[in-house]
């Protein structure tokens, strides 16, 4: 059986988000509004089973519609979006309200999240192991029952050697060290490939911008290695060209940490890292080449991940 949902959200980004990530576990089918009028006609006319509200609905008091959706269907299940940081009316408390779906949150947690609120048992993928520290130990015997006793890996960086015949203090030796990553001053890009960057500096910097209207982020940034591509925000570009080259040392660090753990792409393809008001999220495009945004924490993590991702589409279709 598919459940029938209605998300109301004017944001139409982040509204395509839920319903691909609830379509995807086949369990619903999911109906887009954007307008709270629409809403309200669709509810009256159509057999929902929830209906999801995001309080950053524009257009109509998203309380107002709450109140109308739930005079017209008592017996509706309703589930908030609140926005970031935002606690919930106080008019909305006396009102029913079968779920919450906070942000910012993972995409793989919406069908459980959905049905928790219609109040139903929703099977979801499991989660991936954790990856294997790929960081060799070799085995050691213990000195009375000479059993071999593997090294623990929580402390993958001391090699203990086996015990001597004699006695005395265990050889202690330097873990090897760890493969190399390529350096930010020599991404894997052909200097062919970096001329027509630079070329179209124009035309990527449109792209930045048009995604700017929608984050409104103080800076929008293409980087290759510590070279900085093209910009859009606040920033001039003195300091954009600074922020790049902090861009570039976390994102080898980043690389260094995927190595080790044994990442098979040897690097991660996002990368976060967030304050109380400000949050740094930058995505990788190859090896070297990654798009930065440095934006206000209440942007919603599903609308700046979708909206990077297309940016990205958009960037690589003006490479050879």
């Amino acid at each position: 059986m598919a459940y029938n949902v209605l998300v109301v959200d004017s944001d139409q980004a982040f509204a395509t988000i839920l319903k691909e990530g609830l379509e995807t576990n086949g369990n619903y089918r999911v109906t887009l509004t954007q307008s709270g009028s629409d809403a309200l006609e669709s509810v009256v006319e159509r057999p929902f089973d929830l209906v999801i509200v995001d309080m950053g609905l524009q257009g109509v008091k998203p309380v107002t519609l709450i109140k109308a959706i739930r005079e017209a269907k008592p017996a509706m299940r309703l589930m908030l979006i609140p926005l970031f940081g935002q606690q919930i009316p106080a008019e909305l408390k006396e009102l029913k309200i079968q779920g919450f779906l906070p942000k910012p949150f993972f995409v793989g947690d919406l069908p459980r999240f959905v049905g928790e609120a219609l109040n139903i048992e929703t099977i979801t993928s499991p989660a991936p192991p954790a990856p294997e520290l790929k960081v060799a130990a070799p085995a050691r015997r213990d000195a009375q029952t000479a059993a071999p006793v593997k090294e623990s890996p929580a402390a993958p960086a001391v090699v203990i050697a086996p015990s001597p015949p004699v006695t005395g203090q265990p050889k202690v030796e330097k873990a090897p060290p760890l493969p190399a990553t390529p350096s930010p001053e020599a991404p894997a890009f052909s200097p062919a490939v970096v001329a027509r960057l630079q070329a179209k500096e124009q035309q990527i910097a449109q792209l930045l911008k048009s995604l700017n209207r929608e984050v409104r982020a103080e800076s929008i940034m293409v980087t290759l290695g510590t070279q900085l591509i093209a910009f859009a925000g606040l920033l001039s570009r003195e300091q954009a060209a600074n922020l790049a080259k902090l861009v570039a040392e976390s994102t080898d660090a980043a690389a260094q940490m995927a190595t080790f753990l044994g990442e098979p792409s040897a690097r991660f393809e996002q990368s976060m890292h967030e304050g109380a008001e400000y949050r740094m999220y930058s995505l990788s495009v190859g090896e070297g080449l990654v798009l930065s945004l440095a934006l206000s924490s209440d942007t919603p993590l599903g609308t700046l991940r979708y909206r990077a991702r297309q940016t990205v589409e958009e960037l690589l279709e003006l490479l050879p």
